[in-house]
């Protein structure tokens, strides 16, 4: 009997044993680095979106550290193996830290690393990506950083995650202004008309700075097509045609 089970038993263990690493890999953010190695490698503002993409489309709880060290270029590759970390300079030479487990996992000389330079253009796109992170952050002066970032150049991307953050918002101050910025981000950017209106009359009667530069641009577009307008429409009432 034990002879002939011993087959099927190595036969299963055999099945089963590539699957280990497999379970691991999903996990890990390093194969995802990998697969898209040549994009952030060539470091280009016009391919590199993909890249940044599935780092943060990984749900991956690294992948913020990851956009983090590499917006301000502390993100190596070493040569021997391809592989990504961030380095830290020990004397003269640089501790490696693995972004899977935050720990030391090699020390090495600069000439075995070449560090990523990622360009303004490149960095900018992390940040967009890196908001959607940081709005949700445990870490309050993260909230503050993406808010700051939105507030300074907010985009259609910033408004799904933006809304989402804000029930779970512990900080009345934080949420506050995240309640303030979402009604800036629904009167530029929101698809449903009667929603935006709905946002307009919100902040009805605040002359804040950032309300007038939001609605600025639909006066101007309003004035644009009062122009175009028939002159009898601008005749006394009795007097109009059709406008």
């Amino acid at each position: 009997m034990i002879k002939r089970l011993l087959p099927a038993l190595v036969l299963v263990l055999g099945l089963a044993a590539p699957l280990a690493p497999r379970a691991q890999d999903a996990t890990s953010i390093q194969p995802i680095l990998q697969e898209n190695a040549a994009l952030i490698v060539e470091s280009s503002r016009r391919t590199i979106q993909p890249a940044i993409d599935a780092i943060a489309a990984s749900g991956l709880p690294q992948a913020p550290l990851v956009m983090e060290t590499w917006a301000n270029r502390d993100m190596w590759q070493r040569k021997s193996d391809g592989l990504f970390f961030k380095a830290v300079q020990n004397g003269s030479q640089f501790d490696l830290i693995d972004f899977d487990t935050s720990q030391v996992v090699a020390t090495v000389d600069k000439d075995a690393i070449d560090q990523l330079k990622p360009n303004s253009g490149i960095r900018a796109v992390i940040a967009v990506s890196l908001v959607k992170f940081q709005l949700s952050d445990p870490d309050r002066a993260k909230r503050v950083e993406a808010l700051d970032a939105i507030e300074r150049n907010g985009e259609e991307s910033h408004l799904a995650p933006l809304r989402d953050s804000i029930a779970s918002e512990q900080d009345p101050a934080l949420k506050a202004r995240k309640e303030h910025l979402e009604t800036l981000l629904t009167i530029r950017f929101d698809p449903d008309t009667a929603t935006r209106i709905a946002a307009i009359e919100k902040v009805a009667g605040d002359t804040g700075v950032d309300v007038r530069a939001t609605l600025n641009p639909l006066v101007a577009t309003q004035l644009s097509a009062a122009r175009k307008r028939p002159i009898s429409c601008w005749f006394p009432p009795a007097s109009r045609r059709a406008c």
